[in-house]
């Protein structure tokens, strides 16, 4: 039997009362925007809770993430599943575009290339294929920055130094 006792209520009542599990409440900031390459790291994965558990990212600690707008969200497991539910949450990072070096040419854009990918143990001379819908690298006529319509003014170069690697449609390689 349950009573209320208030000024505003009075009354009493006989049968189950029910309670609920709480919801867990997560604690997530939007973390400060990030370069390009930076892997994910507690920094920008911190969710917290007031109540004890377990936290699963996506993407996880240690994904490099795309230039531009990402979603992070963060699955909140309590320890006490009989008196709280599971929570989820997301939050918003800037992943800044990598800047490269000062050499003179007028538009840079940084490419990275995961060596991990790189199937043989030559990391300096491999063959790859860049492909890319990147609007940058379409022709000036076309609203991009790229002069030449065969490409030819396009140059890659392996660092901030820019030590050159030769390009041309079918391979490249690199020069010192």
């Amino acid at each position: 039997m349950g009573t209320i006792s208030d000024s505003n209520y009075q009354g009493s009542n006989t049968g189950t009362l029910v309670i609920g599990k709480a919801a867990a409440a997560i604690t997530w900031a939007t973390p400060t925007a990030i370069t390009y390459g930076t892997a994910l790291s507690g920094i920008q994965l911190n969710a917290s809770s007031t109540v004890a558990g377990t936290y699963i990212y996506t993407p996880s600690v240690g994904t490099v993430l795309a230039a531009g707008s990402q979603t992070l969200s963060v699955t909140f497991t309590p320890t006490d599943s009989t008196d709280y539910t599971t929570a989820t949450s997301t939050v918003q990072l800037t992943v800044n575009q990598a800047q490269c070096g000062s050499s003179g040419y007028s538009y840079q854009r940084a490419i990275t290339i995961d060596h991990t990918k790189v199937p043989n143990t030559d990391q300096a001379n491999f063959p790859f294929l860049f492909n890319t819908t990147d609007p940058a690298f379409a022709t000036t006529a076309n609203g991009g920055h790229v002069t030449s319509s065969t490409g030819n003014d396009i140059i890659f170069s392996t660092d901030v130094y820019k030590r050159q690697i030769i390009t041309s449609l079918f391979s490249i390689s690199l020069s010192p």
